[in-house]
């Protein structure tokens, strides 16, 4: 078996990192060469699986935007507010991508990956960029939700949350 270099980015949050954390295990059990770029708050436990790290430095979401994200998963699709709430949540997104990206870009220029694991979300795409600027593979994961076609966890959630208050 060749020996590949194999680089993981999902969102900075633990409902992405550690649901990947047997991933990566597994990936490094078999040989490989696991990069994973992550907050300082994630590093010691993906250093456990063997991965090698690197530290991003992002600021962390303000109180606003926190309940912002919450709101989303609240509000029904149907109503105005949720556009409204799910643009300013994107613009988020994108500003967090514009921070990150150049951290990755001098974190992998050294040592370019054969392949990159991403997360899935539509605004989460550094892990995309990233790939196509260093002309390397990439494929999508997700270990935390599967998605379809007509995927959409806002008018899932809205239901259960409402039906659970």
């Amino acid at each position: 078996m060749t020996r590949r270099h194999i680089a993981i980015f999902t969102e900075l949050g633990n409902g992405h990192v550690y649901p990947v954390l047997p991933l990566c295990s597994e990936l490094v059990k078999r040989g490989h060469c696991v990069t994973y770029a992550t907050s300082d708050r994630y590093i010691q436990e993906i250093h456990e699986t063997g991965c090698n790290t690197g530290s991003l430095q992002w600021q962390a979401p303000q109180t606003k935007t926190c309940r912002t994200r919450f709101k989303i998963i609240l509000l029904s699709s149907a109503n105005p507010a949720w556009s409204r709430t799910v643009s300013a949540f994107q613009m988020y997104r994108f500003a967090f991508t514009e921070e990150i990206l150049p951290q990755l870009q001098r974190f992998y220029q050294r040592n370019v990956p054969d392949l990159i694991l991403y997360d899935p979300n539509p605004t989460m795409i550094a892990g995309r960029i990233l790939a196509r600027g260093l002309n390397c593979a990439s494929i999508q994961i997700s270990g935390t939700f599967a998605q379809y076609a007509n995927f959409c966890i806002a008018r899932k959630a809205s239901l259960e949350i409402r039906s659970s208050i």
